[in-house]
């Protein structure tokens, strides 16, 4: 019995690596919507789907860039404070905001979570010129500038490993894409196209980074390889595309798109294909951002299924069960903010 438990127990680590990946369901999705005041943007979540939606926030303000935290306990976002723009958390399930930058001249926004959530990258332009991206310890508060140049840089995002924040510049006159070492050497600009270039977005294995750009008239959403190679187009419709978001499992793109004359969320697979509308609603819904992975509650993976048949089974029957196991499916690969 203690071998079948044993084996059991391999396979079921095998199984939810594979599995909870595969259903796009498993993920929520936070975004900010309109929906019930025109001028009040209220941070929201929905399943993957488009279904069980939820409100996570209340108050006459306008919130923006909400980024989930990699634990998935908490969203921060850009929203006023008493004077200034200033970025909170709120925790994902609903309830009590906090202030996470303190209130100083000038403002902050944008915010961006470290892998292992000890570090949050954010533009502000508390220096009395243009935005600058700074990093604070969210352990101890203490903050340092990451970027030191001549027109803006905002919208800061690690990449899954760490070892490099992406962000847009305007150094050189229209917004371009450029990421830097979080000790702010080995600069390197990604993007040299006519247009704009925005909303930079890491895949999970980090070998990709979506965009958006209007590059060819109409904003879309593009992807290239980290080092700026490779550019290919995603979205082709003739109304903008915009504020791409990457999966956890690496097989989706949120994003905002007008294609149907409403500012709705919208998911597509990472090569471009399978469009979905996830939002229906008044209002403009806008910044999608995805939860860590986890799966759903109502989502049983088939390693669960296969162990309690396993604690059942003779240690033969357990053999012939491993053996016919199917191979594991690769999932597709304001100022500031």
């Amino acid at each position: 019995m203690c071998i079948i438990f044993a084996l059991s127990l391999s396979l079921v680590t095998l199984n939810l690596a594979v599995h909870q990946n595969d259903h796009p369901v498993s993920y929520w999705i936070g975004f900010l919507s309109s929906r019930t005041k025109r001028l009040d943007q209220q941070l929201y979540r929905m399943r993957a789907d488009g279904k069980i939606v939820e409100q996570l926030t209340v108050g006459p303000t306008r919130r923006m860039a909400p980024s989930w935290s990699p634990d998935g306990d908490w969203i921060a976002f850009t929203s006023m404070s008493t004077t200034s723009l200033q970025i909170f958390k709120v925790p994902a399930v609903g309830g009590n905001t906090e202030q996470i930058t303190p209130t100083i001249t000038g403002g902050n926004g944008g915010a961006s979570w470290s892998p292992d959530g000890h570090w949050m990258a954010y533009a502000s332009n508390r220096l009395g010129r243009t935005a600058e991206i700074f990093v604070m310890n969210l352990m101890d508060g203490t903050e340092y500038r990451l970027t030191d140049s001549f027109g803006s840089n905002r919208s800061p995002v690690w990449s899954p490993d760490g070892q490099w924040i992406a962000f847009v510049s305007e150094r050189h006159g229209a917004p371009e894409i450029y990421r830097i070492r979080p000790d702010g050497t080995d600069e390197q600009r990604l993007t040299d196209s006519r247009g704009f270039n925005y909303y930079p977005t890491w895949s999970p294995d980090g070998q990709w980074i979506a965009f958006a750009s209007n590059r060819g008239g109409v904003y879309q959403i593009y992807k290239m390889r980290v080092d700026g190679s490779e550019v290919q187009q995603l979205t082709h419709e003739g109304t903008a595309n915009t504020v791409p978001a990457w999966s956890p499992d690496g097989g989706y793109i949120a994003y905002v798109s007008e294609r149907e004359g409403e500012i709705e969320i919208y998911r597509m697979g990472a090569d471009g294909s399978q469009k979905t509308r996830l939002t229906n609603s008044r209002g403009d819904n806008v910044y999608p951002t995805w939860s860590p992975p986890s799966p759903s509650p109502d989502f049983q993976p088939a390693g669960l299924l296969l162990v309690n048949l396993l604690l059942l089974m003779p240690i033969k029957a357990v053999a012939a069960a491993l053996r016919r196991r199917p191979a594991p499916r690769v999932p597709t690969p304001p100022e500031p903010h």
